[in-house]
């Protein structure tokens, strides 16, 4: 803050504190006495949470609640209690609930300074001869989740509410949380996940182990997603311990895949190549084989057809040299000279000039 010479004070309060400021005021006639004033700057506060509480509590068990004021340096760290039924839970001065009767109550902590910074947590009240229901998980988890694939799942369990949820041991699929009562996210990672998730309520707990596997997209655990690509030149169909399926099949990790392909013999088309390809992977050639094992992942196989070379084509070689004289060269004799064939000498063809004389 600052003081100005016209005995204005202006400005910002950086830190909270009480500050004694003695002013004189001159005129003419000379300064007056010195007066001393005290300036008290406040950390207004933010926000009020409940640290310590029950959600359900027995008729005659008394427990004592617990808030604290926001933020840590606020000025006033005063905190009033309030119950909505006070026939159900009472609550005094200093957070002990009471609670009297069966029934639902709600406790509210707010802040002395600003009455409209609250928290509160809902009481149910039950009777102090019941022994309450623990919980018992019953939720089901799919075998399998497809990697990329957004899953979503509420948790289930028997017994008193309310029930709270935590992940016990290991860890959920990468990509996947808990939040509340509800599993949810993306998985990111192939593999198989063991885990625990422990419900508990007033009455008890339970912990329940799962396992999950993450698998490629086209994947269901126990089969996978097989697609055949056929190019020109011929059929092919996939043969699978299911039978021959056309050109898409699913089937088991570990199982064999073949490939039955027909070239188009009277197009003059013969095989030329079989791969196969697991997503993610490099392709394979299994030409000679025409089968492969299932992995655990989608595959496509593609299957290529190339023309017949025809007898002439075979006796050709790279420089389209004819060699059906033994594999010599155009010229019978020393493959490359010229010699006779057949009893001839042959020359290329040769166009001659005449100039007649005048």
């Amino acid at each position: 803050l600052v003081f100005g010479s016209d005995g204005v004070i202006s400005g910002t309060p950086k830190k909270p504190g009480t500050f004694t400021l003695t002013v004189t005021a001159t005129n003419k006639a000379g300064p007056s006495d010195p007066a001393t004033f005290t300036i008290t700057i406040v950390q207004p506060v933010t926000g009020i949470k409940i640290t310590q509480s029950r959600s359900v509590m027995k008729v005659g068990d008394p427990y004592q609640f617990k808030a604290e004021v926001q933020p840590a340096n606020a000025t006033s760290r005063d905190v009033t209690w309030d119950t909505s039924d006070s026939l159900v839970c009472a609550v005094d001065a200093s957070g002990l609930v009471s609670a009297f009767k069966e029934g639902t109550a709600r406790i509210t902590a707010s802040s002395a300074a600003d009455p409209a910074k609250t928290d509160y947590v809902d009481v149910t009240v039950k009777s102090a001869t019941a022994p309450g229901t623990p919980p018992t998980i019953t939720t089901v988890f799919p075998a399998t989740l497809e990697k990329d694939k957004t899953f979503t799942l509420t948790l289930t369990a028997t017994g008193d509410a309310p029930i709270t949820w935590s992940v016990e041991s290991d860890a959920l699929p990468d990509g996947l949380e808990l939040r509340g009562d509800t599993i949810s996210g993306v998985p990111t990672t192939v593999d198989t996940y063991t885990f625990s998730l422990k419900a508990r309520n007033a009455a008890g707990e339970t912990t329940k182990g799962f396992e999950i596997e993450v698998v490629q997209p086209g994947g269901g655990g126990d089969t996978w997603t097989v697609t055949l690509n056929v190019g020109l030149g011929g059929e092919a169909v996939l043969s699978t311990p299911g039978g021959e399926s056309g050109t898409s099949a699913e089937v088991a990790a570990g199982e064999t895949v073949s490939i039955i392909a027909t070239p188009d013999e009277d197009g003059g088309y013969q095989l030329d190549r079989i791969t196969w390809t697991q997503e993610g992977g490099e392709a394979t050639d299994i030409t000679g084989e025409k089968s492969f094992t299932m992995p655990k992942a989608k595959v496509t196989v593609e299957v290529a057809f190339r023309l017949r070379p025809t007898d002439k084509d075979k006796d050709k070689d790279k420089d389209g040299n004819n060699h059906q004289d033994g594999g010599r060269g155009p010229f019978d004799g020393c493959g490359g000279c010229s010699a006779l064939h057949g009893g001839l000498f042959l020359f290329p063809p040769v166009i001659l000039l005449f100039r007649r004389r005048r």
